[in-house]
Order: C-alpha cells, then sequence, then structure tokens
C-alpha cells in the first residue's frame, strides 16, 4: 500500500484528485466535474493522464520486487488462489 501512495504523489495533483474521487469514492464522471466545478474533458483527461502515468509507473518496477507485475506473473497460478488448469494433464502410476 505504501508503494501505490508514492506512485500517487508523483501525479499532478488533479490527476490524484480526480482518481480518488473516481476508483475510491466511485464518484461518475460527471458528478467529479460538477464537485470540483471543471468540464468533464477535463476530468476525462486527468483520468486518462493519471492511468497512463501510474502503468508508467508500474512498468518501471523491478521485476525482481515481489510486488512487481512481473514477480506476479512469475508464479504459479495456484499460489495466486486460481484453480489448477484444465489443460495440464495428470498421470497415476498403477
Amino acid at each position: 500500500m505504501g508503494e501505490l501512495i508514492n506512485w500517487l504523489r508523483q501525479l499532478s495533483a488533479g490527476q490524484r484528485e480526480v482518481l480518488a474521487l473516481h476508483y475510491i469514492a466511485d464518484l461518475s464522471v460527471a458528478d467529479i466535474a460538477a464537485n470540483l466545478g471543471i468540464p468533464e474533458g477535463t476530468v476525462k483527461a486527468r483520468l486518462s493522464r493519471g492511468r497512463s502515468r501510474l502503468a508508467e509507473l508500474l512498468a518501471d518496477e523491478p521485476e525482481d520486487h515481489p510486488d512487481s507485475a512481473a514477480s506476479r506473473e512469475r508464479e504459479p497460478a495456484s499460489a495466486l488462489g486460481a484453480p489448477p488448469d484444465d489443460s495440464t494433464e495428470v498421470t497415476t502410476r498403477g
């Protein structure tokens, strides 16, 4: 959670504000625009640019970091709580 806060701090104040209102407060674009007194297009632009910047920050995360996307991709599905893959062939000795 601490890293998320660090990533959010690297966004502009406007981007942080609309991302928080949209994803945490669950407000619509129209509601955010009305509450902040800005055009809906500005809200959409800030959401888009904020999401893009967060994606860049996540992509720059070192692969050996335990919370990195690449690290999670290397873990077996069972470690992530996913059901086993049906395509896996099960052999028995008998």
